[in-house]
């Protein structure tokens, strides 16, 4: 395969492939500390938020609900989680749900950063690189806190989510 083949080919998996499940995973780091006291009512919500329920994808897995826009495919940075009791839980509970999507985002890229020290296939480890690279801005945009605004988050995403993962967390921590 050649150079431009291959570097297009690796492109194209790390954008419809391994960016969209980065936020899946991501979404569920925030998810799997709430399991077991939401009761199963939860959705999460991939891809650009509209509100045209019938235009998602709907997958419903272990007692989570998926709605998958299929945008997610060309804007893969996008991803919300909904829990039907969210004012009954714990601060615990819910500073563990802040911080568990960055963790997930982290490990993800830890994990493709320990790749690049196996001998492996170089498509493998240029795989590896490009999607440690792609998971960059996710982990800044999350775990650092911050305000999203419509400039540059867009109006329909900072409408809904005001905040970063970060900022909700010292949010949680200050009882706010």
């Amino acid at each position: 395969m050649s150079f431009w083949m291959e570097f297009v080919l690796i492109g194209l998996i790390i954008y419809f492939v391994m960016l969209p499940l980065s936020v899946v995973l991501h979404e569920l780091g925030h998810a799997i500390p709430l399991y077991r006291v939401s009761y199963g009512k939860m959705l999460i919500e991939i891809g650009f938020p509209i509100r045209n329920w019938d235009k998602y994808w709907k997958v419903r897995c272990a007692g989570i609900e998926f709605h998958i826009n299929p945008t997610c495919f060309i804007i893969p940075n996008q991803g919300i989680i909904y829990v039907k009791n969210w004012d009954v839980l714990s601060k615990k509970q819910k500073a563990f749900s802040a911080i568990g999507g960055p963790l997930v985002s982290i490990a993800i890229f830890v994990l493709c950063c320990f790749l690049l020290f196996l001998p492996i296939p170089p498509f493998i480890k240029h795989l590896a690189t490009g999607s440690a690279i792609s998971i960059l801005p996710q982990i800044i945009f999350t775990a650092v806190p911050m305000e999203y605004t419509e400039r540059f988050f867009g109006k329909e995403y900072a409408g809904i989510v005001k905040y970063s993962d970060g900022m909700r967390l010292l949010l949680i921590l200050k009882n706010k």
